[in-house]
């Protein structure tokens, strides 16, 4: 990871603040009840957040079709937000949880918020100096993943945050899975370009990356078995 990719990270690691939470953050490993709905609400995400790379090809490149306009920044950022809130929301599902898109408006129930922001969304096009070939568009996308409880009838309380990142790669690594053990499968839009349908990929990736860190949490709290078989996703 460059230096770049690193200050990126810590900046917007620093910078990021959930809101709607109060009172003294919940210890991460605090025995809390299991929840009777999850939430997912849409990650934080801007066109600013969308990078181009610094590679050994980027002094050609800018001058020809590595850079992103206003617009498409934006179509990239929107399909990253999609692809991490529907995948979140079927990975939980699949581990027996009730999880619907958030915010929890009007339930007062004991319920889990799931949000975050994407720190970056680095976009490249890899190169190999040597014979002058340029490969098919690769992204990165980093995000930071925060958790908070709410108990019946109160204000959320801060629990987990953690960072999860989906590395350049120009196709999934074999046997790249999520939390109930599907298959890497996900289809962007046919109507967004090569590299807006990357982003949307990796965003996937990075989800399932995420819920895996969620299903280890949730096991430590004994909410799920410690080899949780999927079950069928409750209605939303």
């Amino acid at each position: 990871m460059t230096t770049r990719r690193q200050s990126l990270i810590l900046l917007a690691a620093a910078g990021f603040a959930l809101t709607g939470c109060t009172g003294a953050r919940l210890p991460a490993t605090a025995r809390l009840p299991r929840p009777e709905r999850l939430y997912v609400e849409d990650f934080h995400a801007t066109p600013a957040a969308v990078v181009v790379d610094t590679n050994q090809f980027s002094y050609v490149m800018e001058g020809l079709a590595m850079p992103r306009d206003a617009r498409s920044r934006a179509a990239d950022a929107a399909a990253a937000k999609a692809a991490i809130r529907e995948t979140l929301l079927a990975e939980l599902r699949a581990l027996g949880f009730d999880a619907r898109p958030g915010p929890p408006a009007g339930f007062t129930g004991n319920a889990l918020v799931i949000s975050g922001g994407i720190i970056s969304i680095i976009e490249a096009i890899p190169s190999d100096l040597s014979t002058l070939s340029i490969g098919s568009p690769a992204s990165e996308v980093d995000a930071r993943v925060s958790t908070s409880y709410q108990f019946a009838g109160q204000p959320r309380r801060r629990w987990q945050d953690f960072l999860v990142h989906a590395p350049v790669v120009t196709s999934p690594a074999a046997g790249d899975t999520g939390a109930a053990g599907l298959p890497l499968t996900y289809l962007p839009p046919a109507s967004a370009d090569a590299r807006t349908r990357e982003v949307a990929l990796q965003a996937h990736r990075l989800a399932l990356r995420a819920g895996d860190r969620l299903r280890d949490a949730f096991r430590a709290e004994g909410w799920i078995a410690a080899n949780p078989t999927p079950t069928a996703a409750p209605p939303p």
